[in-house]
């Protein structure tokens, strides 16, 4: 690399990181449902569950799944997100089955438990 290529590349700014904002908000009250993240909207928030209550209801779905690598993560956040062996997060597909009621989810990278403001 050249110093011009390396100035011009020290001169980019670097985009700035938005905060992942929920696609979907669901309680098991509210019955079955379906969410097809995407498109940049790949986050879904489950105010009334906690992670250690959602690990016994969730199954997850689609072609390889569960995929060789793939682990479940639990950040200091108390969200759930997917990386493969790389750390990369994945998304995923799959089914909340909870008191009778599920929820189907497709394109899913993260999962949260914020209550509502």
């Amino acid at each position: 690399m050249t110093w011009l290529a390396r100035a011009r590349r020290a001169r980019t700014p670097r985009r700035p990181t938005r905060p992942a904002h929920a696609c979907h908000r669901w309680y098991p009250d509210d019955g079955d449902d379906v969410v097809h993240g995407g498109r940049g909207i790949d986050v879904l928030n489950l105010p009334s569950l906690t992670a250690a209550s959602l690990i016994g209801a969730l199954r997850l779905s689609g072609r390889g799944d569960p995929r060789p690598g793939l682990s479940i993560l639990i950040g200091a956040d108390g969200a759930i997100t997917f990386p493969d062996e790389a750390g990369r997060e994945e998304a995923v597909s799959g089914t909340i089955a909870i008191e009778g009621r599920r929820l189907h989810f497709f394109g899913i990278r993260r999962i949260e438990f914020r209550p509502e403001a």
